[in-house]
């Protein structure tokens, strides 16, 4: 049976603009040899969302960050998928941090709060759910007040 293995999200920085980050999902799909996909086209869909650990006052926005749409063709042994998209660092600041301009427009902290990220991947063929998973969190601030 087809599977998705070894699946991770990373955000990483991206060189030369600090307003930026690269989001990367990394995963492997692995078919046995004489599997029913073998050969076949399956649709994929990445969906990178925050999620709430109930670690900040405030409600974690869940809406999606980015959805990524492919399609590739199956084959027997594992393959690597890799899906990259730059981001703001702005719409990574899913528990939005509380901050002032002070009388100098200069930002004051209130309080800020840690982010949480996943991403969901789903394997789909012919509209039949092949397999389903969802990294591991990954936390970091990255909004006004973030150093990552």
């Amino acid at each position: 049976m087809a599977a998705i293995q070894r699946s991770e999200l990373e955000v990483l920085r991206v060189e030369g603009d600090s307003a930026l980050r690269r989001l990367r999902v990394v995963y492997e799909v692995f078919v046995p040899t004489g599997d029913e996909l073998e050969g076949e086209e399956v649709s994929e869909e990445i969906v990178v969302h925050g999620i709430g650990l109930a670690d900040g006052l405030s409600t974690a926005d869940s809406h999606p960050i980015t959805i990524h749409h492919d399609a590739f063709t199956v084959t027997p042994g594992r393959a690597s998928r890799v899906f990259e998209k730059l981001v703001h660092r702005r719409n990574l600041d899913v528990e939005q941090d509380w901050w002032r301009a002070g009388q100098g427009g200069e930002t004051e902290r209130i309080a800020e709060w840690i982010d949480h990220l996943v991403a969901d991947i789903r394997i789909e063929q012919a509209g039949r759910l092949v397999d389903q998973v969802t990294t591991d969190v990954v936390s970091g601030s990255w909004g006004v007040l973030g150093q990552d």
